[in-house]
C-alpha cells in the first residue's frame, strides 16, 4: 500500500484493531523492495487519508465496478515503464524490437495472466529520443523484473551496430 500523505509505502503484515503494521518499501534503499523495517500505524490515522492498495485482495467476489474476470484476476499487476535514449541516426525499429522482445521474454507468465502485450510510447529531446518501453508487472516485483528487462536491454543495444545510446554532453 502507499499512503501518500505520509510518504510511506509498505506491504502489509498485519492489521490489527488497533494498528497496521508495514514492512517498508523503498525509504531505505532507493527502489521499491521491502527493506525488513517495520512501521507501526494507528488505525485511527488511516480513516481520513488516502490509501493506495496495490495488491487487493476480496473475501469473496470483486466489486461489481470490476466487470471481466481478466480485470479481477490482474489486480496484483501494475503497468510500469523502462526509458531508453537512443540518438537521432539509431535505427527505430530495431531500437523498438528489442525493447518488447526484452519485456516479453521476462514478462511472458504475466503476458499470459493478463493478455496485455508490452508496447513502446515516444518523444524526442535535445539528445535524441525517449523510447519508453511499458509493461504490466508484479506490484510486488517490479524492481526485480525492471532490473532483468533494462539487462537484457543494455546487452542487445550493446551488441547491436544500429541502437546508440543517447548521452547528453
Amino acid at each position: 500500500v502507499q499512503l501518500p500523505s505520509y510518504g510511506l509505502v509498505g506491504d502489509v503484515l498485519d492489521v490489527g484493531p488497533m494498528y497496521t503494521i508495514l514492512n517498508q518499501v523503498g525509504g531505505a534503499v532507493g527502489s521499491e523492495e521491502a527493506v525488513g523495517r517495520h512501521i507501526l500505524i494507528p488505525n485511527a490515522m488511516l480513516f481520513g487519508n488516502l490509501v493506495i492498495n496495490y495488491t487487493p485482495r476480496w473475501e469473496k467476489e470483486p466489486p461489481k465496478a470490476l466487470h471481466s474476470q481478466k480485470e479481477s484476476e490482474a489486480l496484483g499487476y501494475i503497468l510500469d515503464e523502462v526509458v531508453a535514449r537512443i540518438t537521432f541516426d539509431s535505427d527505430w525499429q530495431t531500437a523498438e524490437n528489442i525493447l518488447l522482445n526484452a519485456a516479453r521474454e521476462v514478462t511472458a507468465d504475466i503476458i499470459e495472466a493478463t493478455g496485455q502485450e508490452p508496447y513502446i510510447r515516444s518523444d524526442m529531446y535535445d539528445y535524441g529520443v525517449y523510447m519508453r518501453l511499458r509493461y504490466m508487472t508484479l506490484a510486488t516485483d517490479r524492481p526485480r523484473i525492471t532490473h532483468e528487462i533494462t539487462k537484457k536491454i543494455f546487452n542487445e543495444f550493446s551488441k547491436s551496430d544500429k541502437v546508440d545510446f543517447a548521452i547528453p554532453f
